[in-house]
């Protein structure tokens, strides 16, 4: 029982077979299970009412033992599309139909990153600035139709509250090779502005990491000290 503030005095496995590497951290929750991929053991892995072998339940382990590579693998859920993409052979990643609990395909898309925006899944590919790609739509040569990059929330729903806007994440696929100094934000400007505050830039965010490895970085703070330094408001672009 969790939120009583007691002693964590009872856990228990759920499979003594499957689990994850060190460092992967690559469980994701969906409507029809949790998924992860264990490289110890060659599997894409689902927990449903128990725990199975999902590319042995839907006979395409053989594919699997054939291209599954050592990296840091990366587990992602196309919630409009019922898709569960593994992204564990290297570039590619191998699909999964949740719904109808079926492989369907082997997706050749290139992506460093991925970023879900209003339920889309969107690949980041770094290089100069950001560009980005609707994952599953575009060749790989294509990507560059949205650049460059804007992202322009709507973000309080409450009219009468006003918010302070503190963050923004990125879901980065090598989670062991962030390094402060070289990240995806290097060389960006974002400009951000509110019905409170005119615009303010701001190059360096001052990321870090979850324990997940996800890149979290701050929005750059106000200048003009009686709003404390943060920038808030009802509705935030950026």
């Amino acid at each position: 029982m969790l939120g009583q503030a007691g002693i964590l005095s009872r856990y228990d496995y759920l499979s003594t077979k499957y689990g994850m590497r060190l460092r992967d951290f690559c469980a994701i929750s969906t409507d029809s299970g949790v998924f992860w991929v264990d490289i110890n053991n060659k599997a894409v892995v689902a927990l449903k009412d128990q725990v199975i072998n999902y590319g042995e339940h839907l006979n395409v382990q053989n594919i699997i033992n054939d291209k599954i590579q050592d990296a840091i693998p990366k587990v992602d859920y196309d919630i409009q599309n019922n898709e569960l993409l593994c992204k564990c052979f290297g570039d590619d990643q191998i699909v999964f139909n949740t719904k109808f609990n079926v492989a369907t395909s082997i997706y050749t898309r290139k992506y460093d990153y991925i970023l879900n925006v209003k339920n889309h899944e969107y690949g980041i590919k770094g290089g100069e600035g950001l560009t980005l790609t609707k994952y599953n739509y575009l060749p790989y040569r294509n990507y560059d139709y949205l650049h460059p990059l804007m992202l322009d929330f709507v973000i309080n729903p409450s009219a009468s509250i006003t918010k302070v806007f503190d963050s923004q994440q990125f879901i980065p696929i090598k989670r062991d090779d962030f390094l402060v100094d070289e990240h995806i934000l290097d060389a960006t400007t974002m400009a951000f502005e509110t019905d409170i505050a005119d615009k303010a830039f701001g190059s360096h965010m001052e990321p870090y990491t979850d324990r997940e490895g996800n890149i979290i970085y701050n929005i750059p703070r106000y200048e003009n000290k009686p709003y404390g330094n943060r920038i808030r408001g009802k509705w935030m672009k950026v």
